[in-house]
């Protein structure tokens, strides 16, 4: 008798912290509004800033002669 009630509390205490464990676990996958502004950048515009990037840098070693 005293081990059916430990035993149903000991499942009821399993069902809770397994069902709070989920939750917090999926609280990752809710998406965010807004997103960065990085994100929103087209990709032919962030091309185009990496290899200006890249450019700049090659100058400033005495790579290219510009």
């Amino acid at each position: 008798m005293f081990w059916d009630l430990v035993m149903d509390n000991v499942g009821i205490a399993l069902v809770v912290g397994g069902t709070a464990f989920l939750f917090s676990g999926l609280i990752f996958l809710i998406p965010v509004r807004g997103g960065s502004p990085a994100q929103e950048v087209a990709f032919e515009d962030s091309r185009e800033h990496v290899e200006r990037h890249l450019g700049e840098n090659r100058r400033n070693r005495g790579e290219i002669d510009m």
